[in-house]
């Protein structure tokens, strides 16, 4: 460390253990703000320096993990925007399969009005084949309750 950093270094420590000190007579404690906000920053820049001499640092491997770390998080916001569009691709079948299913209600009632319009047929015989149908096949309990509208 050159001359004037181990200068400047020595006064921030020297600062830090007059404000310990005067915290602990001034009984200001607070177990989450040891600092004040300006001193604490600045501690911070200056530990950073610190680990930073103590235990080096390796800039190519940073960047490598820097690079892998941004690919990753490419990949992720890849799959998050393909599973949001197959979201959409099933919430859009879904529309529609209601929609067929409200089709088919529509069309089975008025089918099942048609054959009860025929029950009201007075010749024989085929009175006789329609009704048969409409009470053995489709029991008015069944799609009364269910499918008209």
């Amino acid at each position: 460390m050159p001359e004037d950093d181990r200068h400047n270094w020595a006064n921030w420590w020297g600062i830090l253990r007059l404000w310990d000190i005067h915290r602990g007579f001034n009984r200001n404690f607070s177990p989450t703000k040891r600092w004040p906000d300006k001193l604490d920053a600045t501690l911070k820049i200056l530990r950073n320096f610190e680990a930073l001499f103590l235990y080096g640092h390796n800039e190519t491997a940073v960047q490598k993990d820097l690079l892998q770390w941004k690919s990753e998080k490419e990949n992720i916001e890849s799959h998050l925007h393909l599973l949001t569009e197959k979201k959409q691709v099933f919430v859009n079948f879904i529309v529609y399969l209601e929609s067929q299913v409200k089709l088919h209600e529509i069309q089975i009632n008025q089918h099942f009005r048609a054959l009860e319009s025929l029950r009201d047929i007075k010749s024989g015989e085929n009175r006789m084949f329609i009704s048969t149908l409409i009470d053995k096949i489709l029991p008015a309990e069944a799609y009364e309750s269910c499918f008209l509208i």
